[in-house]
Parts: C-alpha cells; sequence; structure tokens
C-alpha cells in the first residue's frame, strides 16, 4: 500500500528587487517574505545572491547536517559608510562563526534598496579547503540562512540572529529548478494524469490502473489533501520509479 499526500496552496508573490546579476536560471524563498536566493551554476562555480529585508548582518551558507556545526559560510553586511563587509566562514560546534584562514567565497556586487540587503557572491563547488570549506554536493544541499536587523559589533563579531530570523531548508542547488529533466522514448516511462480540480502528472516505468476519487479544491489561500490508493500487484512486485512529479 502506497500513500501519496498532497499540498495545494496558492502562490505569494512578494516584491524582491531587482537582481544585482543580468538574470538567473534559478530562484528560491528561503524565509517566507523576507529572505530570496537567486542563483546560477556551471561545471566549476556557483553565482548567486541573497536578497534579505533587513539592514543589518546577513548569513547564507551549506552544512552536512542541516545544523550550524561544521557549516560553511558566508557572512556579509553594509556598514553605516556604505562599505561592504563580506567574509567566508566556519561555524563551530559553539555556534562561533570563525573567519577562515582561506577565503573562498567571494563578493561580487551589493547594494541596499528598499529596506533590502542584496548580496551578489561567487564560489567553487569544490574549494579543495578541507580545513573550513564543504563540497557543495550533487543533490539537496542543507542551506543554511539567517539574519539581523543589527550590525555586527567592532571587530565583526555577529550577535545572535534570534529564534525566527534563521532557517535550514534543503535545496538542490547544482540542479536547475526551471530547466524539467529530459525523457527520452529509451526511458520506457509512462505519463499518467490524475484529474481533480487541479491536475497531478506521475510519469512511471510500468503501466497500471489507478483510482483517484474527484476532489473540489476550494478556494481556501492554503488546503491539505491527502488521498491513497493500491497499485496493482505487477507494480510493486518490481522496482518502479516515479521520475517527475508536475502540479
Amino acid at each position: 500500500m502506497l500513500i501519496f499526500g498532497f499540498l495545494l496552496f496558492s502562490p505569494i508573490v512578494f516584491c524582491y528587487p531587482s537582481t544585482i546579476g543580468s538574470s538567473y536560471a534559478n530562484s528560491q524563498e528561503l524565509i517566507s517574505g523576507m529572505y530570496m536566493l537567486y542563483w546560477n551554476t556551471n561545471s566549476t562555480s556557483i553565482v548567486g545572491e541573497v536578497h534579505v529585508l533587513a539592514s543589518g548582518w546577513l548569513a547564507f551558507g551549506i552544512s552536512p547536517s542541516g545544523g550550524m556545526s561544521g557549516a560553511d559560510a558566508m557572512v556579509a553586511w553594509i556598514d553605516s559608510t556604505g562599505t561592504t563587509q563580506f567574509t567566508d566562514r566556519y561555524l563551530t560546534s559553539s555556534r562561533t562563526a570563525v573567519v577562515d584562514s582561506t577565503q573562498n567565497w567571494f563578493l561580487m556586487g551589493s547594494k541596499q534598496t528598499n529596506g533590502y540587503t542584496c548580496i551578489q557572491f561567487t564560489r567553487l563547488i569544490n574549494t579543495c579547503d578541507t580545513s573550513g570549506d564543504m563540497v557543495i554536493p550533487t543533490g539537496n544541499s542543507k542551506v543554511i540562512v539567517a539574519y539581523s536587523s543589527t550590525l555586527p559589533a567592532s571587530g565583526g563579531d555577529i550577535s545572535y540572529h534570534g529564534a525566527t530570523n534563521r532557517k535550514t531548508i534543503s535545496v538542490q542547488l547544482l540542479s536547475s529548478l526551471t530547466s524539467p529533466q529530459v525523457i527520452s522514448a529509451a526511458d520506457n516511462a509512462v505519463n499518467y494524469t490524475f484529474s481533480t480540480s487541479v491536475v497531478f502528472s506521475f510519469i512511471l516505468y510500468r503501466n497500471y490502473e489507478y483510482y483517484l476519487k474527484q476532489v473540489s479544491v476550494p478556494t481556501t489561500i492554503t488546503y491539505y489533501h491527502c488521498t491513497m490508493f493500491k497499485l496493482p500487484t505487477a507494480v510493486i512486485s518490481t522496482k518502479t520509479h516515479i521520475l517527475r512529479v508536475i502540479h
């Protein structure tokens, strides 16, 4: 028995400032209404921007497990003179952001507009620095972000960000979120559409019958709907891969 749960939502659009760079293939909101990430990747590096609705310091990085300990991050802010302060840091088990002796996150641009602090950066996927850096993984990256409304004290020691001004989120940094996976006839894939008041499309390797009760999705801002159906024995008796879910 397989159980699939679906989350249906109405998109909320926030007016983030225009990007510093020309264009980005990927974007993801990391903290609702507060923290936005834009980025491009190639075979060796990532170029991105973070836009944060705050005038203090901000941090963006990757973590081995989603926590602060062992994380590799950049910390930046624009000081009272308009100068951008930007450092590559690693986080210790005591939650201290230590400036890395070898700087591998690099500042490319910055600005403040309409209450947002915008930082453009670049970093190699593999910096070859094993003392304080992580290799950006090909799958999901545990991205950690934080920000503060206050500037750091003299010396660059960042203050506690607060209970709500931080988040850990899984992001496929090295996979395009806007370019769909190419599936050819050689993949022996079959497309199935679950027709309710919205459409769910499952691509699987095996052909099978499916059953799904018709559901009328209400117009509320957020609505959760769960359904359950049984796959035929011929499908569950052999390995079957879901390649894509389109909603």
